[in-house]
């Protein structure tokens, strides 16, 4: 709506419209995981680049995703918790998805080998960020990642 209207996208600040693009993707993933579309919500998670997602156990590319959290805006590193617990879900589930297949596949073993490290990278991150998020959140997140089989 404020980008199409040049009245309003005159009056908004780059710096304040680029957050509010993220919010209505993170509102669109949101939806995608209350209608459980697992494996949707993971894609439109990843080209956010929010979380090391693609980091593949790379310890310098998850230590670079949360010095990238320290120069989030402050509306953004605020749902980065809620961000964490979707991504979380939508590995477990979309890993049991796989596991569950009457079909033993190559493909699906490592397709589900590969979210498991999703889930370790993105709770190696959320260590990395704890103390810049409220303590409950880092407690959901833990029992959250023994859901999925990180522990």
């Amino acid at each position: 709506m404020y980008n199409t209207n040049a009245m309003y996208f005159r009056k908004i600040k780059q710096v304040n419209r680029d957050p509010c693009g993220v919010l209505l993707q993170l509102l669109e993933i949101k939806h995608k995981v209350e209608r459980e579309q697992w494996a949707e919500a993971l894609d439109s998670i990843t080209t956010l680049s929010l979380l090391p997602l693609t980091a593949r156990s790379s310890i310098p590319l998850i230590r670079a995703s949360a010095q990238t959290f320290n120069t989030l805006p402050p509306v953004l590193a605020r749902t980065v918790g809620n961000l964490l617990m979707w991504t979380l879900t939508c590995c477990g589930k979309q890993r049991d998805i796989l596991k569950s297949s009457p079909y033993e596949d190559r493909t699906r073993h490592e397709m589900a080998d590969a979210l498991l490290v999703m889930a370790r990278d993105l709770m190696v991150f959320a260590g990395l960020i704890r103390y810049r998020m409220p303590a409950r959140v880092f407690d959901a997140l833990a029992r959250s990642g023994q859901d999925v089989g990180v522990y």
